[in-house]
């Protein structure tokens, strides 16, 4: 099975974005959901990221199956020359009947994997656009607080048109509501790509509850008596 997100790299929270953005915002007498919305990035997805990223990387180096399957088809060819009797023979059932139920449920675990890895992409994707987004705000931010020092400076310079200082309130207001517009599209799109999965999370379920699950192996493989060395019978 593929790793699921085996190369996805996080990228650091921008922290000078994040205090920019926080400053501007305190510069407005009335909340625009600004610093929920940076907290919601820097608390929700951030974490969500790496759980997420945790989660895929261990279920891709989890090889159980795999490794059984094989394990048990080896041990069953190398008994196969050695040893015959009615315990070889019930083992040697056995064993194929273990190898045939984990080849049917490795598609199954397979799909889990696949899913999982999606998660995965859909939550990184998500914290890439949520600090791209805040790159953008900054970068506007900053051309804006230059002409807003200007227009700070025309409020006492008599002669000068006092309507610049509301303009630069309107610009900082616009720019700081479509950050967090922005965001806020970002996880309505998420939640409705999230919700595209619930078929096939419905179709994991019935695939785990068709796991084939082999019968338990005759009593005689127990016993060390019902062993027979294969070259016994040329003595």
């Amino acid at each position: 099975m593929n790793a699921p997100a085996a190369d996805l790299a996080k990228a650091p929270y921008p922290m000078g974005a994040d205090q920019q953005i926080r400053q501007a915002a305190a510069l407005l007498p009335w909340d625009l959901g600004v610093i929920r919305t940076l907290d919601m990035i820097r608390t929700q997805l951030f974490g969500d990221a790496e759980k997420a990223q945790r989660f895929a990387q261990e279920w891709a180096q989890c090889a159980v199956m795999a490794d059984s399957r094989e394990e048990i088809q080896n041990a069953k060819n190398n008994l196969a020359g050695l040893w015959e009797g009615a315990a070889f023979q019930q083992f040697d059932q056995y064993s194929g009947s273990v190898v045939v139920a984990l080849n049917t449920n490795h598609a199954a675990v397979t799909a889990i994997g696949r899913t999982v890895g999606e998660f995965v992409q859909i939550v990184y994707d998500n914290y890439a656009a949520a600090i791209k987004f805040m790159g953008d705000c900054a970068a506007d931010l900053a051309g804006l607080m230059g002409y807003g020092g200007l227009a700070v400076l025309t409020v006492y310079v008599p002669g000068v048109d006092l309507v610049t200082l509301g303009v630069f309130l309107t610009k900082l207001v616009d720019t700081l509501s479509a950050f967090v517009k922005n965001v806020n599209n970002l996880i309505v799109d998420a939640v409705s790509k999230v919700g595209t999965y619930k078929t096939s999370a419905t179709s994991l379920l019935a695939s785990a509850n068709s796991f084939q699950v082999p019968s338990i192996p005759g009593g005689e493989v127990g016993h060390t008596s019902s062993w027979v060395p294969a070259n016994r019978n040329a003595n």
